[in-house]
């Protein structure tokens, strides 16, 4: 029985071993931070959204919890898969599911970096709530908080983003991505994080 208990502790553990809980500073470093030290800087607008399905890594349940603990990738691979040598549910982020989704987008200002038309990324689905754009980015909180931001540190320690077609985002496509590098522009014109990033994009570019 003891030997149960302890192999179950392990297991556990080994799980929590891959999961994030503190997020990483340069998830939510400052803003001029994040300007400064991203080269792809664009004002984009999704146009077309495409589930990518995937298949499906092998059931953990058909495995002893020996083999999960102790033998990872080698097991796996007698199925016909090439995994990663976490559990399976530890490569899958919350709500991903079998699938990503593809996202094109139409760029319509170049802020800073390589101009482009048109552009593919590989995102998520929409989480809930993550519409906001925090009254034309004029709320105290974002500007008080470098954490606060559409997007936010998935258990996997990555930023995920996802977009509703038909909407305008100011992207930041490098990564380390950031909580503030995918933010929602209802208004182009009266959005205060838009007209900031492109005031210190200038300033940038001047001093160079």
């Amino acid at each position: 029985m003891r030997i149960i208990l302890l192999l179950v502790c392990c297991f556990i553990l080994s799980n929590q071993a891959h999961a994030c809980f503190v997020a990483r500073a340069d998830h939510f470093s400052a803003p001029l931070d994040l300007i400064e030290r991203t080269d792809s800087i664009f004002l984009a607008k999704a146009i077309k959204a495409e589930k990518i399905v995937r298949t499906p890594p092998p059931d953990i349940k058909n495995y002893s919890l020996f083999e999960r603990i102790f033998l990872g990738k080698s097991n796996f691979k007698k199925s016909g898969y090439d995994v990663p040598a976490k559990m399976p549910e530890m490569t899958m982020a919350p709500g991903e599911k079998n699938y990503t989704v593809n996202y094109t987008l139409n760029i319509l200002e170049v802020i800073k970096g390589e101009h482009l038309e048109n552009i593919s990324l590989k995102g998520y689905d929409l989480q809930e709530k993550r519409h906001l754009d925090f009254d034309k980015h004029t709320k105290e909180i974002f500007w008080e908080d470098p954490s606060v931001g559409r997007t936010y540190s998935w258990p996997d320690c990555q930023v995920h983003y996802g977009f509703q077609v038909g909407e305008t985002y100011l992207i930041f496509n490098s990564e380390p991505y950031h909580h503030k590098g995918f933010e929602l522009i209802k208004d182009i014109d009266k959005d205060k994080w838009l007209a900031y990033v492109r005031e210190k994009v200038k300033e940038q570019q001047g001093n160079e």
